[in-house]
């Protein structure tokens, strides 16, 4: 058998054992709930997935992400601020008519004291933040942390904030 012939046949079979890499597809997470829990699941089912549990998704599971949302209306962030994206290539999408809130005005301890926190923290590269309104997340009395309607840490590189709406 010819020389070129043998390294034909040896590379196609080389080349046909390996599987042919099928590209990275993009998760859609719909949050279809105002409320700010955390059942460990991001659901279709009817309030199965708040923001806090489609970040949560988003920060693990390898691929770039779209959060939108399928309700309006204000969504009170309470006892803890949300979980900062981390895994990066995220787009927050609220759309533009801005008929979505994020409230920090319920981040309240059990003796009603305020707790800092941030209202999104991307601490990741290539996020995209659009239509959300963000109001009123505090530093508390006596507290250096927290207080920013979006906030950038950890070196956070190319990431867009558009149409989105922050207030006091």
């Amino acid at each position: 058998m010819d020389r070129r012939l043998r390294i034909a046949l040896l590379t196609f079979l080389l080349v046909s054992l390996f599987p042919i890499a099928e590209p990275v597809q993009a998760a859609s997470l719909i949050v279809n709930s105002l409320a700010d829990t955390n059942d460990g699941a991001c659901t279709t089912d009817p309030g199965g997935c708040t923001l806090r549990e489609a970040i949560t998704v988003a920060n693990s599971n390898g691929v770039p992400d779209t959060i939108t949302f399928s309700v309006s209306g204000t969504i009170y962030i309470r006892d803890s601020g949300l979980p900062p994206l981390t895994e990066g290539n995220t787009t927050i999408d609220a759309g533009t008519n801005h008929t979505l809130i994020l409230s920090g005005e319920q981040l309240r301890d059990s003796s009603n004291n305020v707790i800092p926190a941030h209202g999104i923290v991307i601490a990741s590269n290539n996020n995209v933040i659009r239509g959300l309104v963000i109001i009123r997340f505090s530093k508390g009395i006596g507290f250096t942390s927290g207080g920013s309607g979006i906030y950038l840490r950890n070196n956070a590189q190319n990431n867009l904030i558009v149409i989105t709406g922050l207030g006091i």
